[in-house]
């Protein structure tokens, strides 16, 4: 594939900017992505090629889950407290608290979700369907030398043979 150059929100090569880029995104996929206006291929590092990177920590343990519902029930606690306390002493609620504690509602049910998709598995199915995808597009030898070069520990199943 030659020298392949890496993104930083926009192609390498022709400049054009990628949409909704955001650096700290991380997808399971190809991280060799062809530019829709150019069509060359560059390097976007936001994303996990699944079986040669394996998965993501984060995406197997329930600590983002419980950290999220932490953080959502303390927004509901300080800002509920002080909607309360308006009310009572200032006979008046502020909407932005009121906003506050939905928010804060909000996080902490993304949280539970996210600690559900992983103790009942539906995280792991999905880590599967990653995986059937990345090892597929490793079939591709010219493909899985390409992320070899670029310093990818691609399993050795998948690397070109020396005598071929």
């Amino acid at each position: 594939m030659g020298n392949i150059l890496e993104t930083n929100g926009s192609c390498p090569y022709c400049g054009k900017r990628i949409s909704g880029y955001d650096p700290r995104v991380r997808k399971y996929g190809s991280p060799l992505i062809r530019c829709g206006s150019c069509s060359q291929v560059y390097l976007d590092r936001r994303f996990t090629e699944i079986e040669a990177e394996g998965a993501r920590a984060e995406d197997l343990t329930t600590s983002t889950g419980i950290k999220a519902m932490i953080l959502g029930l303390a927004a509901i606690a300080v800002c509920g407290s002080f909607t309360l306390y308006t009310v009572k002493v200032r006979d008046y609620y502020s909407l932005k608290m009121v906003v506050c504690i939905i928010l804060g509602a909000v996080v902490f049910i993304a949280g539970l979700v996210d600690m559900i998709q992983v103790k009942s598995g539906a995280r792991s199915k999905k880590l599967d369907k990653y995986r059937q995808e990345s090892r597929m597009r490793l079939q591709d030898p010219d493909y899985a030398q390409a992320l070899v070069e670029l310093g990818y520990d691609v399993p050795l199943e998948y690397r070109k043979r020396e005598n071929q």
